[in-house]
């Protein structure tokens, strides 16, 4: 009896698993050589997004406000209770109380979704968004996509849709066209909200691992979050199922300062929040500095926090801006902090590294350079900008702000282990 049972239940599960199978695949104009066709299948999978009765997707067939909205409650916050109204109105509600910011009003519920609209409640939705985009910027200055056909210019409305759209894209939710545009009048379709569905998916997944998106390109995503140790987990993964394509761990040492280790230990997205910076090649920051391929595997090049750096196209090595393990190198004013280096290193394709500049090298060459700063020697180094990196000449900017507005710059040649002013930028402004 029990081998009955058992076989019963192993019979009704295939069955299940055939059913959702079929219906997942079985759409009759949704060929295998259709582009969108892993992520019809996958939004069908997910039941967020059917298909017909007649074995139809219908994947060119507009969508409307209410019907992505209504998507992407589902993704994000589950389904909602039933209330009176239209068939949409509790899913209006669920975003509403959720303080989503959505850029219609009722009488919009059934008009077709545009695409400018579409970014806007994706950037509302994603729990990227609501878990890190008050305490800092994800991706802002990774990869800045900017779209020729969106509107640049001071218009409140134009604001908030490019806005969107650059989160959105930076995040990896987004893509433009072949043409490089965007296209941000035109309608969506079933096609499109599939996949922008499975990016969403995406992001949910990324949110219960508080991970921090460094780049993402709509197919790959290359993340980092921080363990109870302090310890930062470098990942790259398929955006639409999850395969994991490379990973790293970055050893983060505590600040030996107690306060600020202490700050740490309470909140571990405080290291890694202080820097990541990306441009298609490389990224780098507190955690070191990577370059990656557009299957999303990537490479460590060194375990050093990088600031900034320089590429030496002679043998291919990098000078990169960096700092000791365990400090935190920054300078404040005017209620901004900015993250700085102190040291100056170049790192060479075979992984071997010399040291161009060490922290009390460059703290002494700020008095003995051949014209010296006002005020003599600066009670930090604060370098921030690799100007040039080249076998003769390595250069290097270093900033300050002295009071409130009172801005200087000074670009220093990293010469013989030292440092020799070549300019030095007049306070209160930005220029030399």
């Amino acid at each position: 009896m029990a081998i009955l049972k058992l076989l019963r239940k192993t019979l009704l599960a295939a069955l299940v698993l055939l059913a959702l199978s079929a219906s997942a695949c079985a759409f009759s104009d949704v060929p295998q050589s259709y582009w969108a066709r892993p992520y019809v299948d996958a939004a069908a999978e997910t039941g967020l997004l059917k298909g017909y009765r007649d074995g139809t997707f219908r994947p060119s067939e507009k969508v409307t406000n209410a019907e992505f909205l209504t998507i992407c409650v589902r993704a994000v916050l589950g389904e909602p209770a039933e209330t009176e109204g239209a068939w949409w109105q509790r899913y209006l509600n669920a975003a509403r109380e959720a303080e989503w910011e959505i850029p219609y009003g009722e009488d919009k519920m059934n008009d077709p979704a545009s695409r400018y609209d579409m970014a806007r409640v994706l950037q509302a939705a994603s729990p990227m968004r609501t878990l890190f985009w008050e305490t800092y910027k994800p991706c802002a200055p990774i990869e800045r996509k900017r779209y020729p056909d969106l509107p640049y210019d001071d218009e409140l409305e134009h604001y908030l849709q490019t806005k969107a759209v650059q989160w959105a894209s930076d995040t990896g939710l987004l893509t433009g066209y072949k043409n490089g545009t965007f296209g941000g009048e035109k309608t969506l379709s079933r096609a499109e909200a599939s996949t922008v569905l499975t990016r969403l998916l995406c992001h949910v997944r990324l949110a219960k691992e508080r991970a921090n998106i460094i780049t993402a390109d709509g197919t790959t995503v290359i993340y980092f979050c921080v363990d109870d140790e302090k310890n930062t987990h470098i990942r790259s993964e398929n955006m639409l199922t999850g395969a994991k394509i490379s990973e790293a761990v970055a050893v983060q040492d505590l600040p030996a300062d107690p306060e600020t280790a202490e700050l740490w230990r309470k909140d571990p997205q405080i290291y890694a929040r202080t820097m990541q910076f990306g441009n298609g090649k490389y990224f780098w920051g507190e955690f070191g500095m990577f370059e990656y391929a557009a299957d999303g595997s990537f490479k460590r090049l060194t375990d050093r926090a990088v600031i900034d750096y320089g590429y030496d196209a002679a043998d291919g090595s990098i000078v990169a801006i960096t700092h000791e393990k365990g400090k935190r190198c920054f300078f404040s004013g005017d209620g901004v902090t900015w993250e700085s280096g102190n040291e100056v290193v170049r790192i060479f394709p075979d992984g071997s590294e010399t040291l161009l500049l060490s922290e009390e090298a460059g703290a002494s060459g700020w008095s003995t350079a051949g014209t010296l700063v006002p005020g003599g020697v600066m009670l930090t180094l604060n370098l921030t900008k690799v100007e040039l990196a080249s076998a003769g000449a390595v250069e290097v900017t270093a900033e300050e702000v002295w009071g409130m507005g009172d801005w200087h710059r000074y670009r220093f040649r990293v010469e013989n282990g030292a440092l020799t002013l070549l300019q030095m930028g007049a306070g209160n402004g930005y220029s030399y």
